[in-house]
């Protein structure tokens, strides 16, 4: 809460939480995801970085891909306009929820077999031709992180894993391995591959 928000929270506290309890109860019928999504178009509206951050962080752990977010926000486009929805973008890109590999992968990327899909429990370290992943099984499937933070590159495969999170030894970013979204300190989320299921193997994209 900001400053000034808090200032009125305590100085009129009978309207401001009249005018929360109004935020609330709007949008009950709908899920947290398309929620979420709303959130962040009405942040890209008004252009509040710290807000826009904070939402679409937030629609991440809520599920929402980084695809659904761009879809989101070029549908609003006509809305928008260029300069907001490029605005949008590189908020995004410099706080890590859009990285170059999150819509598309590489030309030349190929399949890599990382383990069996029976294998695939929890949160589990795996080092596949030459590169150090983070596997995470959950009821909604398969996703695979690098084991790297994006900060400078450090090697988090020998971290211990507490409570599904990773903290760097470097600097303390801390990561939720269940979405790779950094939830401590940085900025940027983990480096995420596209994943698929073959012959009841797990294979990742990069």
């Amino acid at each position: 809460m900001s400053k000034a928000l808090d200032y009125l929270s305590q100085a009129r506290p009978e309207a401001m939480e009249a005018y929360f309890s109004f935020l609330r109860s709007n949008g009950n019928s709908l899920d947290p995801k398309t929620r979420a999504l709303i959130s962040i178009i009405t942040k890209v509206a008004n252009q509040t970085e710290a807000g826009l951050r904070q939402y679409a962080r937030k629609a991440v752990n809520e599920g929402v891909d980084t695809n659904e977010i761009l879809d989101a926000i070029m549908m609003a486009f006509p809305a928008l306009g260029l300069t907001k929805t490029v605005w949008a973008v590189d908020v995004l890109l410099e706080c890590g929820v859009f990285t170059e590999s999150s819509t598309t992968a590489d030309a030349d990327a190929v399949w890599h077999d990382v383990c069996a899909a029976a294998e695939a429990r929890g949160v589990q370290t795996i080092e596949c031709d030459g590169r150090e992943l983070f596997v995470v099984c959950r009821d909604a499937g398969w996703r695979v992180f690098e084991a790297r933070c994006p900060h400078h590159g450090t090697n988090l495969a020998m971290c211990r894993i507490k409570k599904d999170t990773v903290e760097c030894p470097l600097h303390g970013w801390r990561f939720d391995l269940a979405t790779g979204a950094c939830i401590r300190f940085g900025t940027e989320n983990l480096r995420e591959f596209e994943v698929r299921l073959e012959a009841q193997r797990v294979q990742a994209l990069w």
